[in-house]
């Protein structure tokens, strides 16, 4: 996981709230977080909540992640199964540490699309959890029929999401293993249709935002599509910076912290929530306050040139390299 590269702004917690005391002509403080009188400790909570509005209200330069996703290799094992049962029994020792709950789907080999045997495992089984001193799994359906030794996959599908995720960016999601772009996010509705119509399978992988995960569909195989690496970009909340130039919180915890925002604009947010928690007129300074939160936003790591004209120079075939009709020439005599 990786970020954009942002450098620490100037004034701590403490200087940014001595600053609002100022400018509204109250008692200064030498201390925020741990001030004796509530007024400074209140400002600092507002600093908190004026970070975390502006990291909900737009997708900033300095909270842009990358998060790579490495799809491994089934986990190959055996295992006996007993019809109406939720639990597989008799699973190799070695094999039970590699089963992970919640995160992984079960199937039996014969189950996997083009062969012809079925292991009595509805598609789409999940592996709920795991009993080592035991050697047994449990799943969320019982399986249809009686085996022994049979041979069975389980299968990776869910990736737990960082633990800084605010949001996904559309359209950053890719396979970089096969180099196209992944499907997605599914809805609950297309969701359950893949995982139980009868087609539930394509040429591309299909994603899901469930549970603080992602999911993805179909699960891998193995042989060539493992492993797969998955790549997509986020919005974090590591606003705050440490003394020591350290991002990784969405809070300040100490008097020296520093922030990502702009100081001004912390400034103009602390002052306006202020204001409406005492009950006081505020809306002026609300205004202020969007509008230079407007104006950062605008700022914020520039803008692509729009051209409204044609392409001069197209890549690939469009209306200006191709003739509107006869295409590829004139046929016959002219």
């Amino acid at each position: 996981m990786s970020g954009s590269a942002q450098s620490v702004q100037g004034d701590s917690l403490l200087r940014l709230v001595q600053q609002v005391i100022d400018e509204l002509g109250l008692p200064q403080t030498n201390f925020v977080i741990n001030a004796a009188d509530n007024t400074s400790r209140q400002m600092g909570a507002l600093a908190t909540r004026v970070g975390q509005m502006l990291t909900r209200s737009f997708d900033w330069s300095f909270l842009i992640r990358e998060f790579h996703i490495v799809v491994p290799t089934p986990v190959t094992t055996s295992g006996n199964l007993t019809q109406n049962s939720f639990v597989i029994t008799n699973i190799p020792p070695a094999d039970m540490a590699s089963l992970l709950p919640s995160k992984m789907i079960v199937s039996g080999a014969a189950d996997i699309p083009g062969t012809s045997a079925t292991s009595g495992i509805m598609t789409s089984t999940r592996l709920v959890s795991t009993d080592i001193a035991s050697n047994t799994a449990t799943l969320d359906q019982p399986v249809s029929q009686t085996g022994t030794a049979v041979p069975l996959l389980f299968r990776q599908d869910t990736f737990p999401k960082p633990a800084d995720f605010v949001r996904s960016i559309n359209r950053t999601h890719w396979d970089r293993s096969m180099r196209w772009e992944l499907r997605g996010p599914q809805s609950p509705q297309e969701a359950q249709w893949v995982r139980s119509g009868i087609v539930s399978t394509g040429p591309r992988r299909m994603y899901r935002e469930i549970n603080s995960a992602y999911r993805i569909w179909p699960p891998p195989i193995g042989g060539q599509d493992t492993p797969a690496e998955l790549n997509a970009e986020y919005i974090g909340n590591s606003w705050v910076w440490n003394a020591a130039g350290t991002a990784g919180s969405n809070r300040f915890q100490s008097d020296s912290d520093t922030c990502s925002y702009p100081d001004d604009l912390m400034i103009m947010g602390i002052k306006y929530l202020f204001f409406h928690i005492k009950g006081f007129e505020y809306t002026k300074l609300q205004d202020d306050f969007e509008r230079d939160a407007r104006n950062a936003m605008s700022a914020d790591a520039g803008a692509p040139t729009l051209n409204m004209t044609r392409t001069a120079w197209p890549i690939f075939v469009s209306p200006s390299n191709i003739q509107d009709g006869s295409f590829p020439g004139n046929f016959g005599n002219p």
